[in-house]
């Protein structure tokens, strides 16, 4: 790391000092596994998805899928119909069609519907299986 610490801009290189100078606790095995796994999951579920045939998804269904991939924590997307279509460039109606189409078609489950918290507003949560 230190051969070549010349060429590197100063922030770059305090950075790199910090990293390797911070202290964290040691990741048991049993917990790496666990993340390896995660992982593992989760990228076999995105694979599963961009091979799905894109002729068969329209271009909002699509969208819309990756989006709440892409938000989904231990499993679950919490993102309102709204933040969907702002995400995505489409409509909230255009959204909803979407969603309703890729229920039917058995890509994603609604889990629950919950209100916002300090509005009265309500949102799904949604799996992408």
């Amino acid at each position: 790391m230190t051969q070549n610490m010349h060429n590197i801009p100063r922030h770059l290189q305090e950075a790199m000092k910090r990293q390797t100078t911070a202290s964290e606790p040691p990741v048991s095995d049993v917990e790496k596994k666990r993340r390896r796994m995660k992982h593992a999951k989760r990228w076999a579920l995105f694979n599963r998805l961009i091979e799905l045939d894109q002729r068969s998804l329209k271009d909002a269904e699509f969208r819309v899928l990756m989006t709440l991939f892409r938000h989904q924590r231990e499993g679950i997307a919490d993102l309102s119909q709204i933040e969907i279509a702002r995400q995505t460039g489409k409509t909230r109606e255009s959204v909803s069609r979407a969603v309703r189409s890729l229920i039917q078609k058995e890509l994603v489950v609604v889990l629950q519907r919950s209100k916002r918290f300090g509005t009265d507003r309500t949102t799904n949560k949604y799996h992408v299986q």
